[in-house]
């Protein structure tokens, strides 16, 4: 295991990476997108992530944000149901912590949504946020992963149609 130094804004504490990437995405994007992303990166030698399929929903979660704090690089890959998933808001929200606090390199994916729909959480976005507000989400956690989506959509990535 190998100790990487802060890059740019936050802490100046040095944390140890289990890997290079981690992949944070919804289940509608890991048969095409995200499977060939992760190959790629595997066959080019980097040390990728992924959450395990066969795993339980909780130990898949928990090692993904164990992933997400051990990384260099997380590449969030947001799609149009994005923001209909808690579990990928949850991991977006600590991506974007781990960005301010330890130095971790956001390399955002937008995949058949564009950046300022992610941006300006309008849309789908917007239903999904509204959704939540009207379930009763803790409005802390409503407004960590909206600054979550404010934050990811400002960072220029990769789009693309699927």
């Amino acid at each position: 295991m190998e100790n990487s130094h802060n890059r740019g804004g936050g802490s100046s504490e040095t944390r140890e990476t289990s890997f290079d990437v981690v992949l944070s995405f919804g289940s509608d994007t890991r048969r095409d997108f995200v499977d060939h992303l992760y190959r790629s990166l595997h066959q080019a030698g980097i040390r990728v992530f992924t959450d395990e399929e066969g795993l339980t929903l909780g130990e898949s979660f928990e090692r993904s944000l164990t992933a997400i704090r051990h990384s260099k690089i997380a590449i969030p890959i947001l799609s149009e149901k994005s923001a209909s998933s808690t579990r990928c808001l949850r991991q977006l929200a600590l991506i974007v912590d781990c960005h301010k606090t330890m130095g971790l390199l956001i390399m955002p994916v937008f995949l058949d949504v564009t950046p300022s729909v992610v941006r300006r959480r309008s849309q789908v976005y917007a239903g999904a946020i509204a959704e939540y507000r009207w379930r009763g989400v803790n409005p802390y956690t409503i407004g960590e992963w909206e600054e979550a989506l404010i934050r990811v959509g400002s960072i220029p990535g990769l789009e693309s149609d699927g």
